[in-house]
């Protein structure tokens, strides 16, 4: 049962590219094993994908993206790098950014604008699901046409509905303004899946990302770290933050904020004979805030870039092959700021699956 939780999950997210498939159908049998499975994605983690675990990325119909992080030394990106963002929110036919590094001398973390200080409820729409190369290259380099007809249908299918989460951002010892991981991916996941999936939320040390390097930084112990470990019922998700940049227009040109953040996320299941799967993206994030004050309007868009392991890779190197679009309406909730225990104690008191 676990091994099948998991393959269903795994085709959701790396056949689509797309939140709102991504975490449909999590759940399944067994608790999860934590020290041997964490054991198990550390050995990975955030190295590239091996051949030994190709036969579970064939068996998931895996489109997974190859990592997309930007080589950049400041938490405002220069005109260089500014530039790239803009592109990238119009272009089609892209290629891969530079991938795996977060400069140590650079901003520890991606940092928000002030204004995006708080809780904010959040009503999401996907507005365009594309295959920039064709649907050959949408599910496991084209080996499963089958699949990926089945993906592009349900994206379409998802076209304009609205889904509704909360997210939060919180502010560092430091003073600044960071997103609230274990918040925003319970309650983003939650929402995707139409029911309570995440069983419990927290955050994981790596090297670059700990507890002691916060305080050596000057922020608190508590503070956000890059990395966050996700537990479902028969699955465990690790998602690792490898790099990120960020610009702001000036005030006259409308103010608005833009990010890329690149992520590893590996998924691994107890009892499913297979080692974690990992599937890799960058998200483009755009808020600009209302004339009001009142209100942040925004927009998302994950780029997915075959896996070096993919038999098609060489066909299409570095190129995006799929692309997910959505318009989002940000509405303050409150001001008031939960630490992390409070969003412990929020998921754990939550309804769980049977």
């Amino acid at each position: 049962a676990a091994a099948a939780a998991v393959a269903a999950l795994a085709l959701a997210l790396t056949s689509s590219r797309c939140w709102s498939s991504s975490v449909a159908t999590a759940g399944g049998g067994g608790d999860l094993q934590g020290e041997r499975l964490l054991a198990s994605v550390d050995a990975v983690a955030p190295a590239a994908s091996a051949g030994p675990r190709r036969h579970f990325l064939s068996a998931a119909g895996s489109a997974a993206a190859s990592a997309a992080s930007l080589l950049a030394a400041g938490g405002a990106a220069g005109a260089a790098e500014g530039s790239n963002l803009k592109i990238r929110f119009v272009e089609n036919k892209l290629d891969k950014l530079p991938s795996g590094f977060v400069a140590p001398w650079g901003p520890s973390d991606l940092w928000y604008p002030p204004w995006m200080e708080g809780r904010w409820h959040v009503s999401a729409v996907l507005v365009n699901f594309s295959a920039p190369l064709g649907l050959r290259y949408v599910s496991n380099g084209g080996s499963d046409l089958k699949t990926a007809k089945k993906t592009m249908i349900e994206q379409r299918k998802r076209l304009g509905i609205p889904v509704e989460y909360d997210l939060r951002f919180i502010r560092t010892k430091r003073g600044n303004v960071v997103e609230d991981r274990l918040f925003n991916a319970a309650t983003r996941i939650n929402a995707y899946a139409n029911r309570t999936v995440v069983r419990n939320v927290e955050y994981a040390e790596v090297t670059e990302s700990t507890k002691a390097e916060n305080v050596k930084r000057g922020d608190a112990p508590e503070d956000p770290l890059l990395s966050i470990t996700v537990y479902f019922k028969g699955l465990l998700q690790k998602v690792f933050v490898t790099g990120f940049v960020s610009e702001q227009d000036p005030a006259e040109q409308g103010g608005a904020w833009r990010s890329c953040a690149s992520s590893r996320t590996l998924f691994a299941a107890p009892g499913a004979g297979t080692n974690p799967l990992a599937v890799d993206e960058e998200v483009l994030t755009e808020y600009t805030r209302e004339p009001s004050g009142n209100g942040v309007q925004g927009r998302v868009r994950q780029i997915g870039f075959l896996n070096a392991n993919d038999q098609a890779f060489f066909e299409v190197f570095n190129k995006a092959v799929t692309i997910a679009e959505y318009s989002l309406t940000l509405t303050p909730v409150s001001s008031e700021v939960e630490g992390p225990a409070a969003v412990a104690a929020s998921v754990a008191s939550a309804p769980q699956l049977a």
